[in-house]
């Protein structure tokens, strides 16, 4: 028997892999296409697993996020 439990549900969430989203002096940031080229941007994360992380806020919708 498999028995799964939804502890919470959301919408319109964005995730993006562990390795997209570095932390260094206490700052939590990822990086991002921008006309004047790659920048830092500051996000705030949520839930995390192994494979994903939730970015709760610090990301506008049509940002491309620059992986590993």
């Amino acid at each position: 028997m498999t028995v799964t439990v939804v502890l919470a549900s959301k919408d319109e969430i964005l995730w993006l892999p562990p390795g997209a989203v570095r932390s260094t002096s206490g700052r939590t940031f990822v990086i991002v296409n921008s006309e004047s080229g790659p920048k830092r941007v500051d996000v705030e994360i949520g839930l995390q697993t192994r494979d994903m992380v939730e970015i709760v806020s610090g990301l506008e919708g049509g940002q491309v996020v620059v992986g590993p």
